[in-house]
């Protein structure tokens, strides 16, 4: 058994996050505790991501929260039955990390990582790296840039890493590298992140995420995002397999690229758009396709959209990079389709926020229609908004088989949906 186990504080204005208070204010700084606690639980707690990724075969984990500032009952109702909660220890920070750990150790865990609320850009795949790390170390240490560590684990209690160090000060991650060279164990160190400890961090919560599915889409990323400002984003290339170029295409780009299909995810496209969601570091996630190339204002479009109360996500309209007349008149009708017939597909790029995304369990596991029922998922819990900027996309799939062959396929598969015919039959329509 393995444990995750979450540090946090009960936002309470004034006791909480109490270096940022001369910079925001004790409410803001408190709204801050609450937003962060959420979020990080938001993205570990859900395992079954990691179950997805390697067909089951990835280390999965329970979650503990470890709590302080309140009441178990107070945390249950603020953040959920989905975790297990212990109240820490008393005495500084390293006392607390000692008891944590023996406790779990105590409770039969074979592999223990432990993580605080302030690395916004920590995600499922360091989470991933560190537990395989311990298969083969004694410790594995998440460095941050300011000095400390935003995550520590092992696979015994070692309680001599905490003792003796200068908490809260730059400090900590060389004394603690130095404790466990003393103690002569292994090892691994994740990649450096950053800290929200100062007011000018906070920028670093405000992230968009471009999320790209790829199967030999060789061309494409540099026609359409080469000349793009993507200052402010990250590009996450998930390739199903691709068998040119596309993955050095991207690497050349500065990508990150998820080998999708090296990970159990090359059947659905929707378990494609998971695993590199499941990677990503944005509060905001734009999925597009890479033939597609949005606004050149996408990010302020992006943001506008969902920091407005109630809404949970978005879509661009749709404009064919062709001009043919009949290609004109499909996306008039996409644009149709969609603003009154809530009817939205992936080609128009959908924006949502990260926790919207994971609170609706992300894109259905279909060979087919996965963005159709996404969108629907969405509507259930929030307003789903459609934008009047279009995104360009390629006319290539209604130029290869034609446009009315293409658009009659389409609709017939999209009648068929509705009709409830199976998505594996419906797919293999599509295909043929």
């Amino acid at each position: 058994m393995n444990r995750l186990i979450l540090f946090t504080r009960y936002p309470e204005p004034g006791k909480t996050k109490t270096r940022l208070i001369p910079g925001i204010g004790a409410e803001k700084a408190a709204a801050l505790q609450k937003k962060l606690t959420e979020e990080t639980l938001g993205r570990v707690r859900y395992q079954h991501w990691v179950k997805d990724w390697n067909s089951g075969n990835s280390p999965c984990y329970e979650v503990e929260v470890q709590y302080d500032g309140a009441s178990e009952q107070d945390f249950k109702r603020w953040l959920g039955p989905h975790a297990n909660f212990r109240k820490q220890c008393e005495g500084n920070l390293g006392s607390r990390l000692v008891g944590a750990f023996a406790a779990a150790f105590d409770d039969g865990c074979d592999s223990v990582l432990a993580i605080g609320i302030d690395a916004p850009y920590l995600t499922m795949r360091q989470i991933e790296r560190a537990y395989r790390a311990l298969c083969n170390h004694d410790t594995v240490l998440g460095p941050a840039d300011d000095g400390g560590y935003y995550l520590i684990g092992m696979n015994a209690s070692h309680p001599e890493l905490f003792e003796n160090m200068n908490w809260g000060t730059e400090k900590v991650l060389a004394q603690t590298v130095e404790a466990i060279e003393t103690k002569k164990l292994s090892s691994y160190h994740l990649e450096e992140l950053s800290d929200i400890d100062h007011p000018e961090d906070i920028k670093l919560l405000d992230r968009i995420s471009v999320i790209i599915p790829t199967f030999n889409e060789e061309g494409q990323l540099t026609e359409n995002f080469s000349n793009l400002d993507l200052e402010g984003c990250e590009v996450i290339v998930s390739d199903g397999g691709s068998t040119d170029n596309t993955i050095e295409e991207a690497i050349g780009l500065g990508f990150r690229v998820i080998r999708a299909s090296e990970l159990g995810q090359k059947t659905t496209r929707g378990k494609q758009l998971n695993t590199a969601a499941a990677y990503a570091t944005g509060n905001k996630l734009l999925f597009l396709h890479a033939d597609t190339q949005p606004p050149a204002d996408f990010q302020k479009i992006i943001r506008e959209s969902l920091e407005k109360e109630g809404v949970a996500a978005g879509c661009f309209g749709l404009e064919i990079a062709s001009d043919c007349r009949a290609h004109h008149c499909i996306s008039n009708a996409a644009n149709v389709r969609a603003r009154y017939f809530n009817v939205v597909y992936g080609d128009q790029g959908i924006f949502v926020k990260s926790d919207t995304f994971r609170k609706v369990g992300g894109f259905p596991g279909l060979p087919i229609m996965e963005d159709l029922e996404f969108v629907k998922r969405i509507r259930r819990i929030g307003t789903f908004v459609k934008r009047s900027e279009t995104v360009v996309t390629s006319p290539r799939r209604w130029n290869k088989k034609g446009s009315i062959a293409t658009t009659l396929m389409n609709q017939a598969v999209f009648a068929g949906y509705v009709l409830g015919v199976p998505a594996d039959r419906l797919a293999r329509w599509y295909r043929s």
